[in-house]
């Protein structure tokens, strides 16, 4: 084993909130890894009751060859149950993977291990599967090429479960904005990325489950969120006036675009 995998070690959090059986899945996920026992995994539970907590409990006693801790109480919601699990984190290196979310490969933790290497403190990401509530898939995810000013303008959204951090650099960012709304991952990638570009693993090394809160934005709100992420992060476009009619071209395109894909599935044309 190379030294960056027999030295390294990393925290995947996990978030749940009344889904044991996606967060059975995840679970079952993490412990699949080649490198499950560089892996300590931290479950923050919402305060679900009885059903999720028996399965923390179950997994908890399992042989586990990493780590395993969770702890169940009320939170304001999906950015400060996150917090919290980075807060927790005692690794070089954070994975935030969502109950319902597993890995794309029982190997992605070997690879972004091995990408890395000695040292890193950055971000990256790699390719995700879009994965439907009947476990088919329905889509990619991802893109490269990285580019700031893409995804800033909101055209290139980035899977944040096929995301991993520094720790170091998580906490130099800070933590995620939990007023921000849904989006409030990707501003935290924004923020990174003007930190430091990501690195690239070119790899699929997530399934991402299309049935959660995250994919509930319509294209507008997608595109304003993205907008109030770059007035946040002092990348707006211009003037606040001309960034506001690109986020509304932008809108428009996309909304367009999006029907005529519609219309041509229902067509059943190639």
């Amino acid at each position: 084993m190379p030294d960056r995998l027999s030295s390294a070690r990393i925290t995947v959090v996990t978030i749940v909130r009344d889904d044991p059986e996606g967060l059975a899945k995840t679970i079952a996920s993490v412990r699949g890894q080649t490198t499950v026992d560089v892996i300590d995994h931290v479950v923050i539970d919402g305060a679900s009751g009885p059903g999720t907590t028996e399965l923390l409990e179950h997994a908890q006693h399992i042989e586990h060859l990493g780590g395993f801790r969770w702890v169940s109480e009320a939170d304001g919601g999906r950015y400060d149950a996150m917090n919290k699990g980075i807060a927790m984190a005692e690794t070089d290196l954070l994975w935030l993977l969502h109950a319902g979310d597993t890995f794309g490969s029982p190997r992605a933790v070997e690879w972004v291990l091995a990408a890395t290497g000695d040292g890193f403190d950055g971000w990256g990401y790699g390719f995700a599967r879009k994965v439907d509530g009947a476990g088919d898939v329905v889509g990619l995810f991802g893109y490269a090429p990285f580019s700031l000013r893409r995804f800033a303008l909101g055209g290139k959204s980035l899977p944040h479960q096929a995301c991993f951090f520094s720790t170091d650099l998580q906490r130099r960012v800070g933590a995620y904005d939990v007023d921000f709304g849904l989006a409030a991952d990707q501003l935290h990638l924004l923020r990174c990325a003007v930190v430091t570009p990501p690195l690239l693993v070119p790899e699929l090394i997530c399934d991402f489950d299309t049935t959660g809160a995250g994919t509930s934005m319509s294209i507008r709100d997608h595109y304003l969120a993205m907008r109030a992420a770059r007035v946040s992060t002092d990348l707006v476009e211009g003037s606040l006036l001309r960034d506001r009619a690109i986020t509304e071209v932008l809108i428009a395109i996309s909304v367009a675009a999006n029907r005529m894909s519609r219309l041509v599935s229902r067509s059943g044309a190639p």
